[in-house]
């Protein structure tokens, strides 16, 4: 059985496919743009959306994210300034971890999302 949680959402602003996203200060979903950005999940991957536009956030599960910097399956990871993958710092709040290598940036991999602290 595959358990995931996907919500449908009005975006808040342009938001691209597989990007980790946060909710702005109206409760509306919009991409992440720091490591300290308390995310919620991440957009769907079929295609970027628009202001205004529906956008399915995917809040628990194998969704899959593009990469803005190396990382090693099991490594905890954070959003950078567009909202791709990095790896977090220890202490730092992480959106989820690695399912699977991204050996580079651009690459799209599969994370397990579950909001914790990085160790």
């Amino acid at each position: 059985m595959n358990r995931v949680f996907v919500k449908t959402m009005i975006a808040g602003a342009a938001i691209a496919a597989r990007r980790i996203v946060k909710f702005d200060g109206s409760g509306a979903p919009v991409q992440s743009g720091a490591a300290t950005d308390l995310h919620i999940g991440v957009s769907d991957q079929v295609a970027d959306v628009a202001f205004g536009d529906k956008v399915d956030v995917v809040m628990s599960g194998l969704p899959q994210i593009e990469a803005g910097a190396p990382l090693e399956v099991g490594q905890s990871f954070t959003a950078d300034a567009d909202g791709k993958a990095v790896p977090a710092a220890t202490g730092q709040i992480a959106i989820g971890w690695a399912y699977n290598d991204a050996p580079l940036a651009d690459d799209i991999f599969n994370g397990f999302i579950g909001r914790h602290t990085a160790a």
